[in-house]
């Protein structure tokens, strides 16, 4: 799937990058069956962050701290990680991407505060883990995410 847009932010090491430099990741490691969460909205569930359609979301019960995460059968190499819709920059959200070997030993690898709720591409240099998961501190209200890459 190729999303094209100009409401594109694109960010590594926290430095904007400009749309003369396009990217394209097509590497998508997220399945309905790996991925889990601390908290979901009954009618918004996580496994939502699998499906490609904008529409779906999956949606956090409260403004508390909570982690989505993705467990793999082994271990992949990861070297972006991307959001589609989102409230994450509207309600003051933090994001933390870790990985893990062993699902208990975590080491962040970039923290994002999105500065608005256009789609977010994160890169940063090349990881193999078999376990990745996003750390998020809420803002102003529970977290809503379409689709994560």
């Amino acid at each position: 799937m190729i999303h094209i847009s100009s409401s594109v932010v694109l960010s590594q090491a926290g430095e904007l990058i400009t749309a003369n430099n396009p990217r394209i990741g097509w590497h998508n490691v997220i399945t309905s069956d790996n991925i889990s969460s601390d908290e979901e909205a009954d009618d918004e569930p996580v496994v939502n962050l699998a499906n490609p359609a904008t529409y779906l979301y999956w949606r956090g019960e409260t403004i508390n701290a909570q982690t989505v995460q993705v467990s793999l059968s082994e271990a992949e190499e990861v070297n972006y990680f991307a959001i589609a819709k989102h409230n994450l920059g509207s309600t003051g959200a933090t994001l933390a991407f870790e990985y893990s070997n062993n699902g208990s030993d975590w080491t962040t690898v970039e923290t994002v505060e999105p500065s608005s709720d256009y789609a977010l591409i994160v890169e940063f240099d090349s990881v193999s883990a078999q376990f990745y998961r996003l750390n998020i501190t809420p803002g102003s209200a529970a977290p809503a995410i379409s689709v994560l890459y």
